[in-house]
């Protein structure tokens, strides 16, 4: 009796594979064969091909399950952060000092977002700041070069920041490795809101911008209401 060559078995599986790659009804037309087929399982030893199967479908229910258990949890997250910057608004419209509406924002951002910091920056040149006012104020060159290092010429950054950077906007003593930055006013003229974040991942480019950026535009024309604009600016 003749031996088998290796590149006979290869070929005649590969005859084999193709057939039933061909033939999608083969096990239809014969049931018996795909019962008592038994292949190798890593944890069970021997199965058969619809063991096998059921396995497999189960494994991607239950993935399909996980995955929308976790879309409708971010569904639910994203629903609260929208709800929060909706009841935000009208208390921003009742605040009578650049005071009130700092501290309306710190406890909606810090309490309620969880978020670490959260720093108001006016251009010294576009405000005439009091000096009760002066921790909000921050020089030309300083807001020039955030411009210039963070948002490059775009109106909003989210990212990491560095520890210059992090001291300029929140001082030495806040928790912050990832920021977002957007710009108040016509083309950043008023200055900017800072949000900070402990966790470097918090802000990422990725991140949608429309609620902030919404925001930013209410803070923007409360401003002027509650700081002195100078004349030059007026």
């Amino acid at each position: 009796m003749n031996e088998i060559e290796p590149h006979q078995i290869a070929v005649d599986e590969e005859q084999v594979a193709q057939y039933l790659a061909n033939s999608p009804d083969f096990f239809l037309r014969h049931p018996e064969l795909l019962r008592s087929l038994k292949l190798p399982h890593e944890e069970h030893g021997t199965v058969s091909l619809v063991q096998l199967q059921m396995q497999r479908q189960r494994q991607k229910v239950a993935q399909l399950e996980e995955e929308i258990t976790q879309l409708m949890s971010i569904a639910a997250e994203n629903e609260g952060i929208a709800r929060t910057y909706g009841d935000l608004y009208p208390e921003l419209l009742q605040a009578q000092t650049l005071n009130q509406l700092v501290r309306t924002l710190t406890k909606v951002f810090k309490q309620q977002l969880r978020l670490n910091a959260l720093a108001l920056k006016l251009d010294n040149d576009y405000f005439d700041l009091p000096v009760q006012y002066a921790a909000y104020g921050l020089d030309k060159n300083t807001l020039n070069g955030l411009r210039t290092q963070r948002l490059r010429n775009h109106e909003h950054y989210f990212g990491r920041i560095n520890l210059v950077d992090k001291n300029a906007i929140f001082g030495e003593q806040a928790l912050v490795n990832s920021v977002a930055l957007i710009e108040l006013g016509d083309h950043g003229n008023q200055g900017m809101l800072a949000v900070g974040s402990a966790n470097a991942e918090h802000f990422v480019p990725e991140m949608d911008t429309l609620l902030l950026d919404q925001l930013c535009r209410v803070i923007a024309i409360l401003l002027p209401k509650l700081v002195k604009v100078r004349d030059a600016q007026a």
